[in-house]
Formats: structure tokens, C-alpha cells, sequence
């Protein structure tokens, strides 16, 4: 298990202004005849809980209040997948 870290910190201030921001991507795909059914500003792309650029310290803090362990922890932050690069990529 891991943590798909392809973005970098989220960087959104006002999640109000985020979200009619979505509001209005999508009126304009649903205008256009192209949006997806079901689409809503309520349903964001990421956590809102975790944002900016302290999120993988807070999701650290989460998931050590939740009982996993320090060496749980960093394998999800990254760990498995240095692992598995390394027995992919030998060297």
C-alpha cells in the first residue's frame, strides 16, 4: 500500500471560492453537453482536511491517532514504492 503522491501541496485558501469554481467547470461541461451525471461542487478532488503544504504531516498525525505505526506510516508515505523501484530497478 501507498500513497499516490503524483500532485504536490494542495493550495487552496478558500474552499468557498474552490467550490463555485467547480460550480462553474461544471455548468459549462453541462452546458456543453459533456458532463459527467452526477457531477457536484460538493465532491472535490481532494481532502479539504488536508490541504497546503503541512497535508502529509497532518494525514502522519491522523494515521498515528488511529493506532498504525511509525513504521506503517512512512512505508504508505513512500517507502513501498522507493522499495519497489528499487526491486524493479536493481543497481
Amino acid at each position: 500500500m501507498g500513497l499516490g503522491t503524483d500532485g504536490d501541496a494542495t493550495a487552496i485558501d478558500n474552499m468557498a471560492q474552490y467550490r463555485a469554481a467547480i460550480a462553474g467547470e461544471i455548468a459549462q461541461r453541462k452546458s456543453a453537453g459533456i458532463s459527467a451525471r452526477g457531477e457536484s461542487a460538493s465532491v472535490v478532488p481532494l481532502v479539504p482536511d488536508l490541504m497546503g503544504p503541512a497535508q502529509f504531516q497532518k494525514l502522519s498525525d491522523l494515521l498515528l491517532q488511529r493506532g498504525h505505526t511509525a513504521n506503517s506510516i512512512e512505508k504508505i508515505l513512500g517507502l513501498n514504492f522507493l522499495r519497489l523501484m528499487k526491486d524493479v530497478w536493481p543497481g
